[in-house]
């Protein structure tokens, strides 16, 4: 993707509200060696109600399903245990967790069929 500079004008980007956090979903996908659940709350508190609606949200009750240990599962090295769907779908469930009011996502379901 590209992005072009646009002066900073009273109604750009720019002026945005930060104060309430940006969450950002990258096209290349990252994990750290944790297990799913980690990755996707990243230091956040737990809530088991939101955080099952993102796991569906983000189609990965289905991977979890699929997986012995489910959410506890370890990603290994760089999500060496994982497909780079399940990772995106990670990445993307990060991001909607958090509790950023902003979320930036560059084409974070491009690993996706």
């Amino acid at each position: 993707g590209e992005m072009h500079y646009l002066p900073a004008r009273p109604d750009s980007f720019y002026y945005l509200p930060r104060e309430n956090g940006v969450a950002y979903a990258a096209q290349e996908s990252w994990v750290q060696n944790e297990t799913i659940k980690d990755n996707i709350l990243l230091g956040a508190p737990y809530d088991a109600q939101r955080y099952n609606k993102v796991i569906d949200q983000c189609g990965l009750r289905r991977d979890l399903e699929l997986l012995d240990a489910g959410d506890q599962t370890e990603v290994g090295e760089k999500g060496l245990t994982l497909s780079g769907g399940q990772k995106a779908r990670i990445t993307l469930a990060r991001a909607v967790y958090s509790s950023a009011e902003i979320l930036l996502f560059d084409d974070v379901l491009a690993a996706l069929d």
